[in-house]
């Protein structure tokens, strides 16, 4: 049988998610999904663009967790859509954005 080529490190991996460079990594990731969101967010009044908020938390494990969201009221209805109002998928396209820029 042939050796494993990858051998799981817990204490390695820790050190990785607890790293300064993964945590700005991470929330420069976050920073471009919320640009993103916001530059693709319809504008009436500017409330929908000017509500979107990056929120930077330890996790467990030293890892960080970054949150991209949008506070207006409707939001959740203009990214998942109604019987009456077609979905946006603003933060989704953001999403697909930065993944298929890398």
């Amino acid at each position: 049988m042939p050796a494993a080529l990858f051998v799981e490190n817990p204490a390695g991996m820790a050190a990785l998610r607890a790293a300064p460079f993964m945590r700005r990594a991470i929330e420069d990731a976050g920073g471009k999904v919320k640009a993103e969101a916001e530059r693709l967010s319809p504008v009436r009044t500017g409330h929908y663009r000017a509500s979107w908020y990056l929120k930077s938390e330890s996790g467990g494990a030293g890892a960080v967790l970054v949150r991209v969201g949008n506070g207006a009221e409707y939001a959740f209805y203009l990214e998942h859509g109604t019987s009456e109002i077609n979905r946006q998928r603003i933060l989704g396209r953001a999403l697909d954005a930065l993944i298929g820029s890398s």
